[in-house]
């Protein structure tokens, strides 16, 4: 039979749709209730890169998937696209200095790259 892990691992199947589309609504609901919408941006970025690293499922592209949400989710809601890519970058980078090396080359390279020509400063780290 298949492990629980296993099983998780398949939910992450979609990786970057089902990330991108978590960190987007995090953004709209974080405004539509006055909340902070970078903060909620951060938050679940450094949430779901903490989750993937439990699994085993790829950081590079829960990154890739949280940024661009957040990107979409701020231009939905009339916000900065490049300080929500940096707010999920940052959020992204915080959980992968707690999984190890790996993920915070996983994390540097995809806001360096950037995620539809734009691309996300992280906040804090020191070596970019």
């Amino acid at each position: 039979g298949k492990s629980a892990i296993g099983g998780v691992k398949d939910v992450w199947g979609d990786v970057i749709g089902a990330t991108s589309s978590t960190v987007s609504g995090a953004i709209k609901g974080a405004k539509s209730i006055g909340a902070d919408a970078l903060d909620a941006a951060s938050g679940t970025a450094r949430g779901l890169v903490t989750g993937a690293g439990d699994v085993g499922a790829d950081v590079m592209e829960v990154t890739k998937g949280a940024t661009q949400g957040a990107t979409s989710g701020a231009k939905e809601s009339g916000l900065s696209a490049e300080d929500a890519a940096a707010a999920a970058a940052t959020g992204a980078f915080e959980a992968a200095e707690a999984i190890g090396e790996s993920a915070v080359h996983a994390v540097r390279d995809v806001a360096a790259s950037g995620v539809d020509g734009i691309k996300a400063v992280i906040k804090g780290d020191k070596d970019t």
